[in-house]
């Protein structure tokens, strides 16, 4: 879901700061972009309370040609999300879950094996646990975070929210 209207939170004095830590401009962007990089966004990544139900597997970059060709071996990023810990984030308060290694598949892979006519009868949860299996890749939930961990991501991360109970 959006944290406002833009989808951006950037806007918010605290959340620009966030896109200033020094551990990110200094060590981690400048070895992962060579190049230069430009900072975009400032998003919310977050799971109300009493929330009950899993946000379907997504990747944030929906462009095909971000992606590798299924015959060719992954691409270095296109883009990077640095999620930070802004509360203490339990395995009961909606944390997010990712799957490994999903950036190095071709786009096509997730949109296919999320729409399989087989399963039309099924939960969307109960679609992902099959789809996992067939492709043999696992889930994993990044919890337990303190205030001020930093989740570093591929925009191409098959990721989505929990069900936050607290």
């Amino acid at each position: 879901g959006g944290a406002s209207q833009s989808h951006h939170m950037v806007h918010e004095p605290a959340w620009a700061k966030m896109l200033e830590l020094p551990p990110l401009l200094e060590v981690i962007l400048p070895k992962a972009f060579e190049d230069g990089f430009l900072s975009v966004g400032g998003g919310g990544d977050f799971v109300l309370g009493e929330t009950d139900t899993h946000q379907r597997l997504h990747v944030d970059l929906n462009h095909p040609d971000m992606y590798a060709k299924p015959s060719e071996k992954s691409t270095a990023p296109a883009a990077i999300v640095a999620n930070v810990a802004v509360t203490p984030v339990s395995c009961q308060d909606g944390p997010m879950r990712f799957v490994p290694g999903t950036q190095e598949l071709p786009l096509f892979v997730a949109e296919h094996a999320s729409n399989d006519d087989q399963l039309s009868k099924h939960s969307s949860l109960e679609k992902e646990v099959v789809m996992l299996h067939r492709l043999g890749l696992q889930r994993v939930a990044a919890c337990p975070l303190e205030v001020g961990d930093v989740l570093l991501r591929d925009m191409r991360l098959w990721h989505g929210g929990t069900p936050n109970m607290g």
